[in-house]
């Protein structure tokens, strides 16, 4: 938990209070909104692409030191 501003990756959007995931910020409000949401919902499909982007990129850093 943090209390600096930091840019959620899900929602893109300045916020002080969340966590941080292999140095990326998700916001308290995007994180609880993935725990709830349910496949076939809009939102649903938003936090799909973000977190497999988050993922790739996490991959092509790793990639890239080696």
């Amino acid at each position: 938990m943090t209390d600096r501003i930091f840019d959620c990756f899900v929602c893109l959007k300045p916020r002080r209070r969340g966590v941080m995931v292999a140095g990326r910020f998700l916001c308290d409000r995007c994180q609880q909104e993935m725990v709830d949401s349910r496949p076939g919902v809009p939102r649903y499909e938003l936090f799909l692409r973000r977190t497999a982007a988050f993922w790739r990129s996490l991959k092509e850093a790793a990639a890239a030191k080696e």
